[in-house]
């Protein structure tokens, strides 16, 4: 999964000399790959989602006219073998890529990826700007925070490059820019490569 590289290995190490500006810095930086990530893994499970129907709706047109064809008798024998074929093709297509499999599995990482959203976003309005929690239960609330991201990323699907390519180009809204800029620049080094 495509990341701000090392990021949550130095947080931990830094939380314990940080002030309030420099969690605050850490929460912006999270909120925006998290919501980046959101992003792609709502659009990858859009996509799989789209291709699953288009799949199985040529199955049934396809599988209808052969059925017609064969009723009316209206094609010859080589036409009923093609469709048959292509039916055939169809079908292991659809078992093979699995895209309602992978469509409800983005999109259950992507609700779980909303709600710590969600719950980063209310530690940026409620806790750092709480002046009664002392900077120490801050930090550990981050912390925990940051933990629960660890999680998630190591249970989630790989995202796909290229949506966070396609979210850029079409300039989606995606809160933060700081994830942004790390894509754009990825992107502009590979275009220097070539």
């Amino acid at each position: 999964m495509p990341e701000l590289e090392g990021t949550e290995q130095k947080e931990s190490k830094e939380t314990s000399g940080l002030l309030e500006a420099d969690l605050e810095q850490i929460v912006d930086t999270r909120i925006s790959d998290i919501a980046w990530t959101k992003a792609v893994l709502f659009r990858m499970a859009e996509k799989k989602k789209k291709y699953s129907h288009i799949n199985k709706s040529l199955i049934i047109i396809v599988t209808g006219g052969l059925t017609v064809s064969l009723i009316v008798e209206l094609l010859s024998l080589q036409m009923y073998t093609a469709l048959a074929v292509l039916v055939s093709v169809l079908s292991f297509v659809d078992i093979a890529t699995d895209w309602e499999s992978d469509y409800y599995q983005s999109l259950i990482a992507a609700e779980s990826y909303n709600s710590l959203l969600k719950k980063f976003e209310e530690y940026h309005a409620i806790t750092l700007k709480d002046e009664n929690i002392d900077i120490a239960e801050k930090k550990r609330r981050l912390r925990d925070l940051t933990e629960k991201h660890r999680q998630l990323n190591k249970t989630t699907t790989e995202t796909d490059p290229d949506i966070y390519e396609e979210l850029i180009e079409n300039n989606v809204d995606v809160p933060g820019d700081q994830t942004y800029d790390y894509f754009q620049s990825n992107k502009e080094q590979k275009e220097d490569q070539l």
